[in-house]
């Protein structure tokens, strides 16, 4: 048995968001950021989403710990590289994402790498965020053998878990609500200081036939929820060729909210006790 993942964004509105995944054997990791406006945070939540999944990469080959040790380590070495970053480089990145989202459509399927700056050569903004640090959210699950799960709660944001039946499908807000806009609540990770406060690292081991979803404060979480419920009934699509549930999960989120306010992320996992398929509802 292994996981599996997929990342959709509908990232046109401030172009903040970031999703990444990894995945390898009965490992892997996902990971949706937001990043704050007042702060031109699109390039801290570039690094915050891929920063954690690549550090995971690095850190899971012979990790003998807790799966929940294992991600407190990716956050020590996520704050490590968002203290070494640039603000001005974070602020390229942000312009960056407003060249690739215009192009990529919404959903994407594709987010945006942190290779893709240099490659669209994106200029820099002469002015700053207002002299505050690039700042951002972040929630991520580190995916083990057997269901294992740690998830980190770094910022608002939504995670749902179902097996296909309302009794058994779990929500939990972020860890701090962004109350007021532009508030110091709202800033866990910031460039060129690291991590702000303590991110919530959560353990737990995940039932057979289970779907994750890791959402951006744009996604509505009781739609959210009730349109996980019913992708578990239906089946988790065996193939790429049938399309990826997280950006059908987002593009009914969006029908039904008769468009997005927000940029709006889904990270989607998916844990099987059988062979891919339907989930036995």
């Amino acid at each position: 048995m292994a996981w599996r993942a997929w990342v959709a964004t509908a990232n046109t509105v401030h172009y903040e968001d970031d999703a990444s995944l990894w995945l390898h054997g009965g490992y892997g990791a996902i990971a949706v950021a937001d990043g704050v406006s007042t702060s031109r945070g699109g390039g801290a939540s570039l690094l915050a989403a891929w920063g954690f999944t690549a550090f995971c990469r690095a850190v899971l080959p012979g990790w003998r710990g807790s799966i929940a040790g294992a991600a407190r380590r990716c956050l020590e070495l996520l704050d490590e590289a968002a203290r070494e970053a640039s603000p001005r480089d974070a602020d390229t990145a942000a312009e960056a994402k407003r060249l690739y989202y215009r192009g990529c459509g919404a959903p994407c399927t594709r987010p945006m790498s942190p290779w893709e700056p240099a490659r669209l050569e994106a200029q820099a903004p002469q002015e700053g965020g207002g002299g505050q640090a690039p700042s951002t959210t972040l929630l991520a699950a580190l995916l083990g053998p057997g269901g294992q799960l740690a998830l980190v709660l770094a910022g608002d944001g939504v995670v749902v878990a179902t097996t296909g039946s309302k009794e058994s499908t779990w929500l939990l807000w972020g860890a701090l609500p962004q109350f007021y806009e532009g508030s110091r609540l709202a800033r866990f990770i910031e460039v060129g200081r690291g991590l702000q406060g303590e991110p919530v690292v959560l353990e737990t081991r995940l039932p057979g036939d289970t779907l994750l979803a890791l959402a951006t404060d744009g996604v509505d979480p009781a739609a959210l929820a009730e349109e996980l419920v019913e992708l578990a009934r239906r089946g988790v699509p065996e193939d790429a060729a049938e399309g990826n549930p997280a950006s059908l999960l987002l593009s009914r989120i969006q029908q039904r909210a008769g468009g997005l306010e927000d940029d709006a992320t889904i990270a989607l996992a998916y844990w099987a006790s059988q062979a891919p398929g339907r989930l036995g509802r």
